[in-house]
């Protein structure tokens, strides 16, 4: 399996936390998989009118397609459609980010027609290779294991169940 043990996680997870920044939007990426367990392109797909700051919920109803050069498509499969919970933790760095989104896109005369909660400064979503080098760089920074992306929702899931928390499962036609 890979994933984060416990204490990799916390150390990657405050870093990404007291680091936000718009030039470096891989940060509130990565904090986003960590509280969440979202996929890569779940991710870069968000739209800030699927964050729900009040409910504490967040949307995930499309993805990045990183494939095609761009633009939204549907999620893997039907049942990744879902609302989850978020913690407020997250809502607060979410907040700060958009926060520092919206005065640097209004400095610079930047558009965000599509709303993407994960524009960067170059009003771009950042590709699969770009977090991973980011990602790549924290484990050597933080001295923890280097992962994967997609091993954030790994560790997401690895830290619920060590919590006694355990995710709900529904079976089609069983």
């Amino acid at each position: 399996m890979k994933f984060l043990e416990i204490e990799d996680m916390k150390k990657l997870m405050n870093n990404c936390r007291n680091d936000i920044r718009v030039n470096n939007v891989s940060k509130v990426m990565i904090a986003t998989a960590l509280y969440t367990g979202m996929r890569l392109a779940e991710v870069a797909g968000l739209t800030w009118n699927c964050v729900s700051f009040k409910k504490l919920r967040i949307k995930i109803n499309k993805t990045y397609n990183y494939n095609k050069g761009g633009g939204f498509k549907p999620t893997k499969n039907y049942s990744s459609n879902r609302t989850i919970d978020i913690n407020p933790e997250l809502v607060s760095i979410l907040k700060e980010w958009r926060l520092k989104q919206k005065e640097y896109f209004l400095a610079h005369g930047i558009k965000n027609p599509e709303n993407y909660v994960f524009l960067n400064d170059r009003q771009h979503i950042i590709s699969y290779n770009g977090v991973k080098k980011e990602l790549d760089k924290l484990a050597v920074q933080l001295d923890i294991k280097s992962v994967t992306f997609h091993a954030l929702r790994h560790t997401h899931a690895s830290f619920l169940i060590a919590k006694g928390v355990f995710p709900y499962i529904t079976f089609q036609n069983a």
